[in-house]
């Protein structure tokens, strides 16, 4: 049994990544937004997600920062999250929070399976700053209000996040090429 569960995830895998040949133009505008977010307009590059998009949120940040871009993982501030949702409401915790920091220069990437959990979903809507989604299951209602998204469509969480990280560490390779580092 765990054989064919191996090879089936394997192959879900395999064919969420094969959904990134259609998206190389996406790589390129996605690391040309966050070297101008950082560089040329001094903003501030947020990154969001749930769950184990959280993790990859933390990821990416890391990356990016690593390469000399100003990145913060929303996510890394856990207390400040889970008070605004016990305060307010779980569905506006993320706007709280980034709503007395985001400037006009900032962007914001939302890392997401699904697409459509509500404080994601928030946070895009009320927010008037450049949008970038790394989402899954065909982009969800995020997708809508997002300024540039690279989409998956699948149904597999597992397989799904690790195609997402598979993007953050292209994106930051991207990145690595136009600053000659």
């Amino acid at each position: 049994m765990s054989r064919i569960l191996v090879e089936r995830y394997l192959l879900e895998l395999n064919q969420y990544l094969k959904q990134l040949e259609n998206q190389k133009e996406a790589f390129e505008e996605v690391a040309k937004l966050l070297i101008s977010t950082s560089k040329f307009l001094q903003g501030t590059i947020y990154i969001v997600g749930n769950g184990g998009s959280a993790s990859t949120a933390q990821h990416l940040a890391q990356g990016l920062l690593d390469l000399g871009l100003r990145a913060v993982s929303v996510m890394d501030n856990i207390s400040n999250i889970t008070a605004q949702s016990n305060d307010l409401s779980y569905k506006v915790a993320l706007k709280q929070t980034l709503s007395e920091i985001l400037r006009a220069e900032d962007c914001i990437v939302v890392i997401s399976g699904s697409g459509n959990s509500e404080n994601l979903i928030e946070l895009l809507e009320d927010t008037s700053v450049a949008k970038v989604g790394i989402l899954g299951m065909s982009g969800g209602k995020a997708i809508r209000s997002c300024d540039l998204a690279i989409v998956f469509r699948g149904l597999w969480y597992g397989p799904l996040e690790d195609a997402h990280l598979v993007v953050c560490h292209i994106i930051c390779e991207v990145i690595k090429e136009k600053l000659n580092i």
